[in-house]
């Protein structure tokens, strides 16, 4: 049986914490779980955890027995979906390609 969350079945994200995949598991309203293996990784999954929405976890403590009860607690408990939701919609609103122009042009026009 697939687990239900409010009428929708519910998954939890792993994965390195690259920006890319940050934006697309955003975009997706799921909680995460980040295992960083460097560069922008580690900053990445401590934002995550910051804003509520899931977890990070060293990839040299990675293990069953270590990342069970974080998927588990990431799984069922709903204020972790409800963040990622709340998050996941403020991201795939935002016009992103306008924003960004928009900076560079005021760039440099300074």
């Amino acid at each position: 049986m697939c687990p239900i969350y409010r009428g929708k079945i519910t998954s939890v994200i792993v994965h390195q914490g690259g920006i890319g995949t940050v934006a697309q598991s955003l975009n997706a309203q799921r909680p995460i779980l980040v295992v960083p293996f460097g560069f922008d990784q580690f900053d990445n999954g401590e934002r995550i955890e910051e804003l509520g929405i899931g977890k990070c976890i060293l990839k040299s403590k990675y293990s069953v027995e270590n990342a069970a009860p974080i998927l588990e607690e990431l799984h069922n408990n709903a204020r972790y979906q409800d963040q990622a939701s709340s998050i996941g919609k403020m991201v795939s609103s935002e016009d992103t390609l306008s924003r960004s122009c928009d900076f560079v042009e005021e760039l440099l026009y300074r």
